[in-house]
């Protein structure tokens, strides 16, 4: 009885003794349960059973990487021999908080792309908003619409095709205020850097010169986000190094001058 086999002995077969007789393909025909041995077809491929497991499912496709910015260093953007090399058209976005020194930081990469020869980069800055009569006077309220301005004037320039170098100085805690200057530049041929000019609450609370109070200061490092890390990278480490290296030496040699020009009076 049974179901019957061919010849690889795939199935149960019909025949009534225990292991059946061999058939051509290497099986056994018949038996007790049938042929289970493993023959071959009559085209040599090895044989199975009915209890075989079936394959495994297909691996699905792994998950391509999400892209990651670059980081560099600025001396490679703006001393040789890395200015020679780096693309054509830049944007630097400088983010921290009140205090932090981006304005000095801007200072800086200005000071080195004027020493190499070139333009002055386009300085846009948030706290130009808030000037009015010479005084700065700091409105929570038109914050929102003074970033729209900046916006504004950073798309005309960039479309405009009137720097091929532009700074953004602004508080920028959170990624939607700088998000948007960062596309519109990358759709339009420049490469944007995002530069983060970090400092501590005293630090910051102590150095910022619009009278910032701690709390709001605090607030603003509580909620403070993350730069994308698909957004380049620009490190400051090397440059803010050497500059507090020679303000150190400028406050060790202004009171040997201090004394000369005393010496030099008591002298007359």
């Amino acid at each position: 009885g049974g179901y019957g086999n061919y010849d690889g002995g795939n199935y149960m077969g019909g025949g009534g003794s225990i292991l059946g007789a061999p058939n051509a393909g290497g099986g056994y025909d018949g038996g007790f349960g049938g042929g289970s041995g493993y023959g071959r077809d009559p085209y040599g491929n090895r044989g199975g059973t009915l209890w075989d497991e079936p394959p495994p499912p297909p691996l699905a496709p792994a998950k391509p990487k999400a892209p990651v910015g670059k980081k560099v260093a600025l001396d490679d953007l703006v001393t040789p021999p890395g200015r020679y090399t780096r693309p054509p058209r830049l944007v630097i976005i400088l983010r921290g908080l009140p205090g932090a020194g981006k304005t000095h930081v801007a200072k800086i990469i200005k000071d080195k792309e004027t020493e190499e020869g070139a333009d002055p980069p386009r300085l846009m800055a948030l706290d130009d908003y808030f000037q009015s009569d010479g005084q700065y006077e700091y409105d929570e309220d038109l914050e929102e619409s003074y970033r729209e301005c900046l916006f504004k004037s950073f798309k005309k320039n960039i479309e405009g095709g009137y720097f091929n170098f532009l700074i953004v100085d602004a508080i920028n805690d959170k990624v939607e205020y700088f998000k948007q200057m960062w596309s519109h530049a990358k759709t339009h041929g420049f490469e944007a850097y995002i530069c983060d000019v970090e400092g501590d609450l005293e630090t910051c609370y102590n150095r910022n010169i619009h009278d910032r109070k701690e709390e709001e200061i605090k607030g603003l490092m509580d909620g403070w986000e993350k730069t994308p890390e698909h957004m380049n990278t620009l490190d400051i480490s090397s440059v803010l190094q050497d500059a507090g290296i020679e303000s150190v030496e400028m406050e060790e040699e202004t009171p040997k001058a201090a004394l000369a020009v005393k010496a030099e009076m008591v002298d007359e």
